[in-house]
């Protein structure tokens, strides 16, 4: 029992209703001089809603590069920071159910291994005091960039005398050696 103060007023607070309608009642015992009574309430408890969202380190990236991606799921307007299991699904299909850190965040790395755009979704079911929510991020992985370098055997060179023309393809990220064909022209 909460005890009455002066002005005949007693208060209950609790954090632990779970969502949804719940019926809250008070009753007086009443004493020598007031009669017993109850008042009832209907009190509803909201899920917090929350938003999730996916952050790439590089976006565009390229075929070479591997890239962080963090997933962060939080109430929209403050309060707890959401817990339990998020499914990731990568183009359409499940990848993995994980769980959020104590931060409400899924950081994972991820080397794409095809040139296109690649789905990234993430769905956060909810929790008893969470509303669940989803977030997507298209990531863009293109070719590895490089550079060629034409270098000729004399610069310049006489008429009649042979040249020859070395090509080099340089990867600009660093990601491995070139493999193909070149193909020369001269005007």
């Amino acid at each position: 029992p909460q005890t009455l103060d002066a002005s005949g007023e007693a208060t209950l607070t609790t954090d632990t209703l779970s969502s949804g309608s719940h019926t809250i009642m008070a009753t007086y015992q009443g004493n020598a001089n007031q009669s017993p009574s109850s008042g009832t309430k209907t009190h509803v408890v909201d899920l917090i809603a929350t938003t999730t969202t996916l952050v790439s380190s590089a976006n565009p990236s390229t075929l070479a590069e591997s890239i962080d991606i963090t997933a962060t799921v939080a109430p929209a307007s403050g309060g707890a920071v959401p817990t339990g299991n998020v499914s990731l699904f990568i183009n359409g299909a499940l990848f993995a159910v994980v769980p959020l850190n104590a931060s409400g965040e899924l950081p994972f790395n991820f080397t794409p291994s095809y040139v296109g755009t690649y789905t990234f979704e993430i769905v956060y079911p909810g929790s008893a005091i969470h509303a669940g929510s989803s977030g997507t991020l298209i990531q863009t992985v293109n070719l590895n960039p490089t550079t060629t370098a034409l270098v000729p055997s004399a610069n310049p060179s006489n008429a009649g005398d042979p040249v020859t023309f070395t090509a080099t393809v340089i990867p600009t990220s660093g990601a491995g050696t070139p493999t193909g064909s070149v193909t020369f022209s001269v005007d």
